[in-house]
């Protein structure tokens, strides 16, 4: 029962894709924004404790879970969402800017 409630606060939790300035540099430009709503700047401050940190992650474990989200293999709505329409070298992009980026929340 609790395992439902927490997934149910995971799901409804609203983390809307919005421009931001200063996303020009990053990859993806505002795909990556709409990331960092949620998993905090640079993948390194989660707004919520079940979403997880990107930062420091694996680059093919990032990848490969971006097109798992995109494909459905790997069933959650807002990533489904948030990855639909993106093209796969934008997923690798993120996948490596994430990967990269420093844990550290300075």
């Amino acid at each position: 029962r609790l395992v439902r409630i927490q997934r149910a606060r995971v799901v409804s939790f609203n983390c809307a894709p919005t421009v931001h300035a200063q996303t020009t540099a990053r990859p993806g430009g505002e795909k990556t924004a709409s990331c960092e709503q949620c998993h905090g700047v640079r993948g390194a401050a989660p707004v919520q404790g079940l979403i997880p940190k990107l930062c420091g992650q694996n680059v093919e474990y990032l990848e490969a879970a971006l097109i798992h989200f995109q494909d459905g293999r790997r069933p959650q709505p807002i990533m489904h969402a948030t990855t639909t329409q993106l093209p796969k070298d934008i997923l690798k992009q993120l996948a490596v800017y994430f990967a990269n980026a420093p844990c550290s929340q300075k």
